[in-house]
């Protein structure tokens, strides 16, 4: 898909390693994050960045195929789970094909912990290389889409839980 025009932006100056950390304050019990995060393709997930997305398969092999919004690149990212463990409520996962994405060798996780039975905390991890011509940009745009995802799931639960008590 997005290879041959990836590359050309990747060999414009040497490759950077990034690493991205996001750690989100959750008010919801561990389990109903999970629920979501841990369905590996929840659409409410990537609103505002993800036109939509599809999922084929289940657990470690699964592919999801994301749909990007224009705002982003457009185009279609694919990425297969790696590692699974839903007692443990943690997933890894790795680009198949970027699409338009600027990076390569691109490695993401997810965790959820508890923090007590009211609520927990989610770690997302990005690791991924880049044309160290634009580290602070990918970094920048990194983080936003970790903010929408936090700002999108805590939206999620909240409609859940007004639906809960309706």
């Amino acid at each position: 898909m997005g290879r041959d025009g990836e590359m050309g932006v990747l060999n414009e100056s040497p490759l950077e390693q990034v690493y991205i950390i996001a750690d989100m304050h959750i008010k919801a019990p561990a389990r109903d994050v999970w629920a979501m995060v841990g369905a590996f393709a929840d659409p409410a997930l990537g609103k505002g960045f993800v036109s939509h997305v599809t999922l084929e398969g289940e657990g470690v092999g699964a592919v999801r195929t994301l749909h990007m919004t224009d705002n982003i690149t457009g185009g279609v990212v694919l990425e297969r789970q790696t590692g699974r463990d839903d007692r443990g409520m943690y997933y890894a996962y790795e680009l198949v094909d970027p699409g338009d994405m600027p990076f390569t060798d691109y490695y993401g996780s997810a965790q959820v912990a508890p923090v007590d039975c009211s609520s927990c905390r989610v770690i997302w991890l990005n690791r991924y290389r880049t044309s160290s011509s634009r580290v602070d940009e990918m970094k920048t745009q990194s983080r936003l889409l970790l903010e929408l995802i936090e700002r999108n799931l805590k939206e999620a639960l909240e409609s859940t839980a007004s639906e809960g008590t309706s």
